[in-house]
């Protein structure tokens, strides 16, 4: 598992499936590269017309696909998962965005899942 996180690290292979590697059916991650798609874009829109005080409606909307892109992956709605969607290079086009994104978002989960199963063999072993 080790070297399939090393392979999220480096910049992102644009010909890889992560929803291969984390059982993901392929309808469902179509559906979360769609909410990227549209978050890319909503975040250009907000972008162009001078960020969250300028249309409080479209941050609202942005942050509602943040939410459920986060729940789509099983992962929590945090701040820190939140921020590996939410800060990119604005100059990158949506594809790379996209990549990239599922990319630490596939590498969360893994560590995600990783601390969960670990927590729960500790609550064994305390028994």
């Amino acid at each position: 598992m080790i070297s399939v996180l090393k392979n999220f690290e480096s910049s992102p292979d644009l010909s890889y499936t992560p929803a291969t590697l984390f059982n993901i059916e392929v309808a469902h991650m179509e559906y979360i590269e769609s909410l990227l798609d549209e978050y890319y874009q909503l975040s250009m829109d907000l972008d162009a017309v001078g960020g969250p005080g300028a249309n409080q409606e479209l941050f609202e909307e942005i942050s509602s696909i943040e939410e459920e892109i986060c729940w789509e992956i099983s992962l929590p709605v945090s701040s820190s998962n939140r921020g590996l969607i939410r800060f990119f290079n604005k100059e990158a086009t949506k594809a790379f965005f996209i990549q990239d994104t599922i990319q630490k978002l596939m590498r969360a989960k893994a560590k995600f899942s990783f601390q969960t199963e670990e927590a729960i063999l500790n609550l064994f072993r305390a028994a």
